[in-house]
């Protein structure tokens, strides 16, 4: 529903019903070398209704993640 793309080039797609994929690509940028999964078990609020957002600022790219419970920023 939602694909962005953060500052070391992985690609972040939100799922209305299911949470967070983090994903990176190889470098032909034909696979997926490695995927990451969020949803209220490791961070989020809820399963659902989870959003990416990417706010460019100073020519650093932020992904945010919109919420029912407010606004959060990725933290490794």
């Amino acid at each position: 529903r939602c694909v962005q793309e953060d500052n070391d080039g992985n690609i972040w797609v939100s799922h209305i019903n299911q949470g967070i994929y983090r994903l990176r690509l190889n470098k032909s940028l034909d696979s997926v070398e490695e995927l990451n999964f969020y949803n209220k078990n490791n961070g989020l609020p809820a399963n659902t209704f989870n959003f990416v957002f990417k706010i460019n600022k100073a020519h650093k790219k932020f992904i945010l993640f919109g919420t029912r419970k407010g606004i959060y920023k990725f933290n490794n």
